[in-house]
């Protein structure tokens, strides 16, 4: 709560906290550990060999909180995890975590090793006999109420992060500390990531495929079971699980799971991962919208319904609106040229092409970029081809061998263009974003 003259108000923080399951202890605990040890934590996630140990050290983090004390909401840890600990993964994470050493806490610890299994695809009766036979009931019950604090702890990091409010309308420790927002701000999405997978007992990346359900039931598309048949033949991303190459990938894995009708549930899932890919869009929309500063709102607003030529004229005032130079190539004097080159005066320049469609950009139109930067003397700069709403699914496999041509969604723009103009990110880190071959990421900007 602040004080402005003699009215009190709830700062953003505190309606947060308020609206969550956590404890202002656990809260206050939670976001000075984050405070003091998020630059780290965040180098652990931009690091695939050392990715694993962000999520055992975040999880003993939820589960060494006062949510587990009498000032919490007194959650118990089975007693079962007070035994010794023979895995090397607590001391290969000791640095990171919130207590230390973690000796002094073997229920937390033991804790986050669990979810660390139950993530990677183990089951839970392997879980339960290694660990003296605890319910499978008990198990299931941990792991929901570490996904809830997770979930409660990014938003409340999220909110006292937010960029524009005032500094006593954050938390003590984070007041005067511009310089870590940025950071923290991506660490609250990664934190919100990392509880889905918990919450299924799925690794990272297939995770968003358990969540699939059936829209009028809401029956779950797949098993789990099936879900991690799908990972060991590869298929975990949507845009594989949709292309021709694949189906019969699928239709092996679904066999595998015991499925009874591998061919109708095949179609169902692809009917299901098509819907995925449109609400994902509907998000990323969203979020870019809702996080970009005020004189960006109504042009990105614009740029998701634009096609064609307003397409063009909305992503040059864009590049305006945001001081990103550019050089429009495509005046009508050169057939065929492309319609943008970026980053005049960067060390990283880009020839861009605008493709826009009812429906989703095909091959011939992703890759028109190529021969058209040819044409004007550009085909060393790397290529970037903008798909408004996006690409057809078999596109980036097709093209996955075309050096330097990177595919971009309008929705993955939008939200990166949005990070730029908040400062989270500097222009040469946004054009270099730009640059990575294939189907781009939001992900990868944080990299």
């Amino acid at each position: 709560m602040t004080q402005n003259s003699t009215r009190l108000s709830v700062s953003p923080i505190g309606r947060v906290v308020a609206g969550s399951t956590l404890h202002p202890s656990s809260v206050h605990q939670l976001l000075e550990y984050l405070t003091q040890r998020g630059s780290e934590l965040l180098s652990l996630v931009q690091d695939e060999d050392r990715e694993f140990l962000f999520f055992f050290a975040i999880l003993h983090a939820v589960y060494s909180s006062k949510e587990y004390d009498s000032f919490g909401n007194g959650f118990q840890l089975p007693y079962q995890l007070g035994r010794d600990i023979l895995d090397e993964l607590p001391g290969q994470c000791e640095e990171y975590l919130i207590e230390r050493p973690w000796s002094r806490n073997l229920k937390s610890a033991n804790a986050a090793l669990l979810g660390v299994r139950w993530v990677s695809g183990e089951d839970r009766r392997t879980l339960s006999r290694d660990y003296g036979n605890i319910g499978s009931g008990v198990l299931q019950t941990m792991f929901q109420q570490g996904t809830n604090i997770l979930f409660s702890l990014s938003d409340c990091l999220s909110a006292s992060s937010l960029p524009h409010i005032g500094d006593y309308d954050r938390p003590k420790m984070l007041r005067k500390r511009d310089d870590l927002l940025p950071g923290l701000r991506s660490l609250a999405s990664i934190i919100r990531e990392n509880a889905i997978p918990l919450s299924l007992g799925l690794p990272g990346d297939v995770s968003w495929i358990g969540g699939l359900e059936e829209k009028t039931t809401g029956r779950k598309i797949l098993s789990r079971h099936a879900v991690l048949q799908l990972k060991e033949k590869g298929l975990f991303e949507p845009l594989n699980l949709l292309r021709h190459e694949t189906y019969q990938d699928i239709i092996e894995a679904l066999i595998a799971a015991n499925i009874s009708d591998p061919g109708n549930k095949a179609q169902e899932l692809r009917t299901a991962v098509r819907e995925y890919r449109i609400e994902l869009r509907d998000s990323l929309w969203k979020l870019a919208i809702a996080s970009a500063p005020e004189e960006l709102k109504e042009i990105l607003r614009q740029m998701r319904k634009a096609r064609d030529r307003q397409f063009e004229n909305v992503v040059e005032r864009l590049l305006k609106a945001v001081g990103m130079a550019y050089e429009r190539l495509d005046d009508g004097k050169i057939a065929g040229a492309p319609d943008f080159r970026i980053g005049l005066n960067h060390r990283t320049q880009i020839v861009v092409e605008l493709k826009t469609t009812a429906n989703l950009v095909n091959l011939n139109s992703a890759t028109d970029v190529v021969k058209g930067a040819a044409i004007v003397g550009l085909d060393e700069l790397p290529m970037v081809t903008l798909a408004n709403p996006g690409f057809d699914p078999n596109v980036p496999w097709q093209a996955r061998k075309i050096e330097r041509l990177t595919l971009v969604e309008a929705c993955v723009l939008a939200c990166g263009i949005s990070r730029l103009a908040r400062g989270d990110i500097q222009k040469e880190s946004f054009l270099k974003w730009l640059t990575r071959p294939g189907m781009l990421e939001l992900r990868a900007l944080i990299e």
